[in-house]
């Protein structure tokens, strides 16, 4: 159901829309895992899959049925000589159909929400297709460091693309007309190691996303929405049973908001202390301060094809705060 929203006070106001929709999905899979030898493992899979999204209007002739059939392969290999050291290289397709919120797309202006002005439509749209080759592993060094590595690469066909209008609500979801890459590096360390008495734990992620359009009317540029670098970790001293630690979350580089690349999120670097005290394995009493330095800062934005700076573009991040409470687990 929708409705109109008062522009004074957001209550409800009146109806415009009354959709009946129906999702339908059923995957048939063939999964063959072969070990090749004592290390190396085969691992294929294939897929049938059939899908359907049905949209009907309660309201008026409004009405569109999507039926997708498709087979979706994937071959892969595996390396283990130890339970220490796990290596992998994958090449799959996939295929995603759209969802409801990307093919029910209601248009109501901001600044006057009159019923008359309130409209609904059904956006006719291709499943996202995409083939993609990934290649990692994850293992331990001793008992002090483990890891967690994945470099991918997928070449996508009719990307679905959801954008925002002048206002900063969501307009448009469509089919790029070319094709597009998101290729990346996923990596994660995590650990911990004795300081006399006591030990020192931490944990850290590096996500690094080169996501740009191969071809078309935005050829060579970044897609919009997704931070080239983001990182994350903490580190605590634990003494019985008190912890102590920092944490730190970054997008340390300034980031495209829409897809002509004109407007950029800058970046930005968090830090917060952390305290701990577990007294048993049931109760665990805590108190955080975020965000310590008070940085001003976009913590997320509403992504368009082209954006300037007069308009509503940016969410702020929250200043420093502190909180604190008590956790039971059984």
């Amino acid at each position: 159901e929708f409705y109109v929203n008062s522009a004074e006070d957001g209550s409800r106001g009146s109806q415009f829309g009354d959709m009946n929709l129906t999702a339908d999905n059923t995957a048939i899979s063939l999964v063959v895992d072969y070990p090749l030898n004592g290390s190396w493992t085969l691992n294929s899979q294939l897929q049938w899959i059939t899908a359907s999204r049905n949209s009907n209007s309660k309201m008026g002739p409004e009405q569109l049925d999507q039926d997708w059939q498709f087979l979706i392969p994937k071959l892969g290999f595996v390396y283990s000589d130890t339970p220490d050291l796990r290596l992998f290289i994958n090449l799959s397709g996939s295929r995603e159909v759209p969802t409801f919120w990307e093919i029910v797309q209601p248009d109501v202006p901001p600044l006057a929400p009159l019923p008359g002005m309130a409209s609904l439509s059904l956006n006719k749209l291709d499943d996202q297709q995409a083939v993609t080759l990934e290649i990692g592993g994850k293992g331990r060094l001793g008992d002090t460091l483990g890891w967690d590595l994945s470099l991918y690469r997928s070449d996508i066909k009719d990307e679905i693309l959801s954008v925002a209008s002048t206002f900063g609500v969501i307009a448009e979801s469509s089919n790029y007309d070319n094709k597009t890459v998101h290729q990346g590096v996923e990596l994660g360390v995590y650990g911990q190691f004795p300081v006399a008495d006591d030990y020192v734990s931490f944990r850290g992620a590096w996500n690094y996303s080169d996501f740009y359009f191969a071809n078309g009317v935005f050829d060579g540029n970044r897609i919009a929405g997704a931070p080239r670098n983001v990182v994350s970790g903490m580190i605590n001293y634990h003494r019985g049973a008190f912890a102590i630690g920092a944490s730190v979350y970054a997008q340390p580089d300034d980031n495209y908001v829409d897809h002509a690349n004109t407007l950029k999120q800058d970046a930005f670097w968090l830090l917060g202390l952390t305290l701990n005290y577990q007294p048993t394995p049931w109760i665990r009493l805590y108190a955080n301060v975020n965000n310590l330095g008070d940085q001003t800062y976009n913590a997320s934005y509403v992504v368009r094809d082209r954006s300037t700076a007069a308009m509503p573009t940016f969410l702020p991040g929250n200043g420093r705060s502190f909180n604190g409470g008590l956790v039971l687990s059984w």
